[in-house]
């Protein structure tokens, strides 16, 4: 449903004036799941042109006025367009009175009181009874240790909400005594009495946070130290951009964890709800040892191995330009333009910059990125210095050890839009579409989960001027001749090794040396072994009955040691014998699960190569899909004959036809 205050209409336009039963609507926000009445609450107007932008400029602690375009239970108003939202418990009431005695669609309302911010559901929660006469008086009576009396508004998965004390309190879910299995949705009902302690002053958002757990007699809370790990409850704002910071309640101190603290900038920034608890580690303490800042991407499982990747010469494409909010005093005072280097941030000296002085950009443009050059860290400070100037230089000296055709290891760096950025060293990201990621063990895995893990790759082009490298899995070139069909340069057998309690166990490995005798003959190919030439299934060496059992690596070893012993009965026909081992060429790719062998021939001698078997000499050479076996020396003679005026005729071919 989109309800009218959703849609996004002109003065005195309605819904019917737009819109009929039968079209087709785009752009539609999703700002509500009800999994109790399986519908979707909708609206045209959030997902509006600026609208995002314009609610990032609203923050909690502002008052602002509004006119209502819903009355229910509680209002919703547009704030300059915004969708705000009055509930019920934020109504300042007198006894027996409703919001629909007091107010009427369409009336302008004063002293609204932004107390949340959420940039997930694009709304903002507001306040008459937080702006109310008297109300920061009581707020000011109320001190941390009372013991108050209050009554539920509202209980859901995230805690409690009451009236105590004249103004508005709240309990995190963790800070109920719960019954084992209860939630607080269950266990406690609108109007039921409670007592609580005062554990939190919250005068940004003006209500206070309670506890029921620390009325206990035998209730102890150990101190705080830095470095120490403790879980913490989201509250005030949920960001669906790391850029924003969120502020969290933990050890009787409401504190803004910094957007540089949340994520790591080479993985997916995610968004935290209203009440959600989450892991976070103190790095700095007030002068009363309380928590005065918090770090949440430094718990992270990676964040260390993040910082060990940091050392001189280390590139970091696309930093960020951080904030100015964002950053500490100490950090303020260095004078140039903070990127997140991901663990850490990195500042690019003031001259080095393309554009404006180092606080101005950081100030008027914290979408800009730079390329940079990790240089060096200052541990009294905290600080590390970049440099954007010597990017491009360093790039390329990373880049020339590496050609097209390569094949190189690289770990999963980065996995969003549709991309997939791999560390070949040093920071040299390459490029492939994300989804050419080999399958996950086990499958299913996202890619975002899979940040660090290393992949087998060939380099297919590097673009020097744009400063890109290309890739693709070292195996994916198997995986599209798999589809193919077979032709004069391609076929498929099964098995390498027949069954080795068939008649004649060795007839499989004869027939796959006919076919390479064939493509040498001819004009080469590739027989990829491990795949039927019929349902393209791999069944792969693992499948392979002539193959000993054990391990793959064994297999793989047994496997190359017949290829080798049996390629000796290739004989060159001239009296000169050529060097056949740059002719023939084994490789082990794996794909789908299976390991194959795969067996590259190039085009061979003018004189052509014979297959001995059991002392006698085979000549076979390729017709279309299929091997063929020459008897006579004739038809050897007029084979070898044309296939040379074919290839004299492809040389005399001008390259414009």
């Amino acid at each position: 449903a989109v309800g009218p205050q959703e849609l996004d209409l002109v003065d005195g336009e309605s819904a019917q004036d737009r819109y009929s039963v039968g079209d087709h609507i785009d752009g539609l926000f999703v700002w509500l799941v009800d999994h109790e009445t399986r519908s979707l609450a909708l609206s045209v107007k959030r997902n509006a042109p600026g609208y995002a932008e314009a609610l990032q400029r609203r923050a909690v602690g502002e008052v602002v006025s509004g006119t209502i375009t819903a009355v229910g239970d509680g209002l919703l108003t547009d704030v300059d367009g915004l969708v705000g939202r009055v509930a019920p418990d934020e109504l300042d009431l007198a006894d027996g009175e409703s919001a629909q005695d007091r107010y009427s669609v369409g009336d302008h309302i004063d002293g609204l009181f932004v107390w949340q911010v959420n940039h997930e559901t694009r709304s903002f929660a507001l306040s008459v009874k937080r702006n109310a006469p008297g109300y920061l008086e009581a707020l000011e009576a109320i001190a941390r240790g009372d013991e108050i009396d209050g009554v539920v508004a509202l209980a859901n998965t995230w805690g409690v909400w009451l009236s105590a004390a004249g103004v508005v309190g709240w309990i995190p879910a963790r800070e109920l005594a719960l019954d084992d299995g209860k939630s607080p949705r269950t266990q406690y009902a609108t109007g039921d009495k409670v007592t609580a302690r005062v554990w939190l002053i919250d005068h940004t958002a003006r209500d206070i946070v309670l506890s029921v757990r620390r009325l206990a007699a035998d209730f102890t809370e150990r101190p705080i130290t830095i470095g120490a790990e403790i879980n913490v409850t989201v509250r005030g704002t949920t960001p669906g951009d790391v850029r924003l910071p969120v502020r969290v309640l933990a050890a009787d101190s409401s504190v803004l964890i910094p957007p540089h603290e949340l994520s790591l900038s080479t993985g997916i920034p995610r968004a935290f709800e209203d009440g959600e608890e989450i892991r976070v580690v103190v790095i700095e303490l007030d002068d009363e040892d309380r928590p005065a800042r918090l770090s949440h991407r430094r718990v992270l499982d990676r964040w260390l191995a993040e910082v060990r990747r940091l050392s001189p010469g280390v590139l970091i494409p696309n930093a960020r330009v951080m904030p100015l909010a964002a950053l500490s005093d100490a950090a303020l005072r260095v004078g140039a333009a903070a990127v997140d280097l991901g663990p850490i941030i990195g500042f690019i000296p003031e001259d080095e910059l393309d554009r404006d002085s180092g606080r101005d950009l950081m100030t008027y443009n914290g979408n800009e990125t730079y390329s940079v050059v990790y240089d060096s860290f200052d541990r009294e400070r905290g600080i590390a210095t970049v440099s954007h100037e010597r990017f491009e230089e360093r790039w390329r000296e990373l880049a020339a050890g590496f050609e097209v055709g390569a094949e190189v290891d690289g770990e999963l760096r980065d996995a969003d839009g549709g991309t997939a950025l791999l560390d070949l060293g040093s920071g040299l990201l390459a490029q492939m579409p994300a989804r050419e990621l080999p399958d996950s063990d086990p499958p299913g895995k996202a890619a975002r989960d899979r940040i660090g893990e290393p992949f087998p790759l060939r380099i297919t082009a590097i673009d020097r001027d744009s400063q890109t490298i290309y890739v693709e899995p070292r195996d994916q070139w198997v995986e599209s001749l798999i589809g193919e069909p077979e032709s004069e340069t391609l076929e498929f057998k099964e098995v390498l090794r027949g069954d080795p309690s068939a008649d004649d166990a060795k007839e499989m490995t004869r027939q796959a040396m006919r076919t390479i005798n064939a493509f040498l003959n001819t004009e080469g190919g590739r027989l990829i072994i491990g795949v039927h030439d019929k349902t393209r299934e791999v069944v792969g060496l693992e499948g392979d009955p002539g193959l000993d059992a054990g391990t793959i690596e064994k297999k793989i070893d047994q496997a190359t040691q017949i290829l080798e012993t049996n390629l000796a009965n290739l004989e060159p026909r001239d009296l000169l014998r050529d060097d056949l081992d740059d002719l023939v060429a084994p490789d082990i790719p794996s794909v789908r699960g299976g390991t194959l062998l795969v067996i590259e021939c190039k085009r061979g001698p003018d004189a052509g190569v014979n297959l001995v078997i059991k002392g006698k000499p085979e000549f076979w050479v390729r017709e279309g899909s299929s091997k063929k076996q020459l008897r006579t020396q004739s038809e050897i003679r007029d084979h070898l004959r044309t296939r040379q005026q074919r290839a004299a005729t492809a040389d005399d071919v001008a390259p414009d036809d």
